[in-house]
């Protein structure tokens, strides 16, 4: 593991602790609350009791993904000599990881410079995007990563399906050579596909859930086609990993965002959770966290079985982009956000070169850089809730590096797990999702559930419908 000379990743707490003049909307600290330490204790200690009978297999990872890594590099070279695109099929956690990840560590424009292969990710089935892909990355030179731990998600499997017929018609019998599978190790139709037909495949553990799963192929493989120094990224995780299981409260960073989150929620009713990136590289890690927290903290039952509706709802905004969109709501609206802000040294700073002849009124801007002016916005803009009295927290990496984002990834990951005893809640199901997976597979028609669809059909004639 790298030595780390310097922190890839900080935390700073200030404007949560104390966000105003007045106090009003700071968080207590966790740690000077003994109720809160024991509930943290308690979460910490749970939380190894599920690593040691092996539920959380996403927690080993940085230990245990090397392996993983050596597979992703070899096949990443063959695609990189053999393709001009790489397209990733998956929904949710088989997707948004991957492309949060290759987004903050890329080019921000790398689709368009040149490089080969080009990512594509396809998280939806829109099909004029579907089809917009296949105009772009014509199959001869294009291979796929099918990626879904079932081998059943309906949405990614309609996908492979679809490009085994475009590309069969370009290729033929060779149509083999353009397949990459990730999916469960031992079930599911897609890992019996896979073996028939003898395709490379990667397996994802089978206690990592989707949504925690972007240190395995679902996120490793498409970093690696990148470029992506995935040794680095599992270093990251590794250094976080030794700080979110300390047992010492006051250095674990992983309690101290669960704690925030879990006392902003039920002491200051604060019910939305802003994760604001300000770099354009970071803004899809929102996108991450948002699956993350939700589907794991939204919970209608507790442990125990009773009805409790809890969960705080994730947002992502863009700095400087949303303070012209968002920001007003959030220093003059409800008091019933937290707001995460997210910065990160950018690779390269721009001057702002003089103004406009005869104009002084911007003269100020001369000589200073773009780089100055967004990490000025982002203070300007902590002031700003922090003068309202609203609360936030500011992670800082210290680059658009994969050790950075590996720490972040894994940061995350923990105090979803320890917020999920601090709620007594199952942090780890997501029956909701079920739930519309069940009623979908009714509507196409699947065998055996007709009487379904025809009570889905006669709840929606009940009413008659209102349309304007």
């Amino acid at each position: 593991m790298t030595k780390f000379t310097s922190s890839p990743l900080t935390i700073d707490f200030t404007n949560a602790l104390n966000p105003g003049p007045a106090g009003d909307g700071a968080i207590n600290a966790p740690m000077i609350n003994p109720k809160m330490q024991e509930a943290l204790k308690s979460a910490i200690a749970e939380g190894f009791r599920m690593r040691e009978e092996g539920e959380i297999a996403w927690a080993e990872l940085p230990n245990e993904a090397r392996g993983i890594v050596d597979n992703c590099i070899e096949h990443a070279l063959i695609i990189k000599r053999d393709f001009s695109n790489f397209v990733q099929f998956g929904i949710g956690g088989s997707a948004l990881g991957a492309q949060a990840l290759v987004d903050a560590v890329s080019h921000p424009y790398a689709n368009l410079t040149g490089q080969k292969p080009r990512i594509l990710i396809a998280d939806n089935i829109d099909p004029d995007a579907l089809s917009g892909l296949f105009d772009i990355a014509n199959p001869k030179e294009t291979c796929y990563h099918i990626v879904t731990k079932s081998g059943s998600t309906p949405e990614t499997m309609a996908q492979l399906f679809y490009a085994l017929e475009q590309i069969k018609k370009v290729v033929g019998d060779d149509w083999k050579r353009h397949i990459y599978i990730t999916t469960d190790p031992r079930v599911g139709p897609l890992k019996k596909w896979a073996f028939d037909n003898e395709l490379p495949t990667f397996h994802i553990p089978p206690k990592v859930g989707g949504r925690f799963s972007v240190l395995t192929s679902v996120g490793l493989f498409a970093a690696a086609v990148t470029g992506v120094n995935c040794y680095k990224l599992l270093d990251g995780a590794k250094w976080m990993e030794e700080r979110c299981w300390n047992e010492n409260l006051q250095e674990n960073p992983a309690a101290w965002l669960a704690a925030m989150a879990y006392r902003a929620d039920r002491e200051l009713a604060i019910k939305m959770f802003v994760m604001m990136p300000y770099s354009n590289r970071l803004y899809r890690l929102g996108d991450w966290f948002r699956q993350l927290w939700a589907e794991s903290i939204g919970k209608r039952y507790n442990r125990n079985g009773k009805e409790i509706f809890v969960g705080t709802t994730p947002i992502k905004a863009l700095g400087a982009t949303d303070q012209h969109s968002q920001v007003q709501l959030y220093v003059e609206g409800p008091k019933d956000k937290l707001t995460i802000f997210v910065e990160a040294p950018f690779d390269h700073e721009i001057k702002i070169p003089e103004g406009l002849p005869g104009d002084t009124s911007l003269s100020y801007l001369k000589g200073h850089g773009f780089g100055e002016l967004i990490h000025a916005e982002l203070r300007a803009t902590e002031r700003a809730l922090a003068l309202a009295g609203r609360p936030s927290i500011k992670i800082k990496l210290n680059g658009h590096t994969p050790e950075a984002v590996g720490a972040f990834f894994y940061l995350w990951e923990v105090a979803t797990c320890f917020a999920g005893s601090l709620y007594n809640i199952n942090a780890f199901d997501q029956p909701g999702v079920e739930a519309g997976k069940i009623t979908t597979a009714a509507l196409m028609g699947k065998a055996g559930m007709e009487t379904e669809a025809q009570t889905i059909r006669d709840e929606h004639d009940k009413f008659p419908r209102i349309v304007l």
